[in-house]
This record gives C-alpha cells, structure tokens and sequence, in this order.
C-alpha cells in the first residue's frame, strides 16, 4: 500500500513533533486526530492546523509528512542545479533586485562563527 503523504508547512510539521513528542501508543496518536476531527484548534500554537483537512492531519500523524519548502529553499536548490556560467547570471539578477537568498549571494552566517 503507497500512502501518498501530505505537504505541511514548516510551522506545521514543528508543531506536530512538538505534539507527538512523548505519544508512542496509536491510541495517543488517536486522540490528536479525534480532536482535530471534532472542533478547530483554539490554542493559537495549534491553529496552524486548522487549514489541514481531517485526511491529511491523520495522513501526517500515522505516516508521515513531507515540508513544504520556502522560496529560498526552492531557489537554492535551483541554483545548485546550474552550471557556473548559470550561476554567476543568478547572483547578478538576485543583486540587482536586491534580493539576497542564504547559500547563493548571502553568506550562511554559521561559516563565520569562530
């Protein structure tokens, strides 16, 4: 059986780990679901999961997810993909429109730390 699993964002999926954490019985697992299936999430943290539909809340809990990537984390993952030539165009268009994306023409502030 191929489950396809649902797309959370990252908000989501750091609120469900947050959720799951401690729960190893499915009847744990069970009780998230019936309370998302019952009434919407009032606690603001949980509201994230208000825009998920009962299938893919109980997808997530019992299979698993995949995290939506950002835009920055979608256009570097582009830009690993080119060639040098391709590379340099990118960095260029990025800086005339002043945008500036981590791991393409924004240094990772992590290298710099001694």
């Amino acid at each position: 059986m191929n489950i396809e699993k649902p797309v959370l964002t990252r908000e989501q999926a750091e609120r469900l780990e947050e959720r799951l954490a401690g729960r190893e019985e499915v009847f744990e697992y069970d009780d998230l679901v019936i309370a998302h299936a019952l009434d919407s999430w009032l606690y603001p943290k949980n509201a994230c999961f208000n825009d998920l539909s009962i299938k893919d809340f109980a997808t997530a809990v019992y299979y698993g997810y995949e995290v939506e990537q950002t835009p920055e984390e979608a256009a570097k993952q582009y830009f690993d993909c080119l060639n040098p030539r391709q590379r340099f165009s990118a960095r260029n268009i990025l800086d005339i429109l002043d945008i500036k994306i981590e791991g393409i023409n924004k240094e990772d502030p992590k290298c710099n730390e001694s």
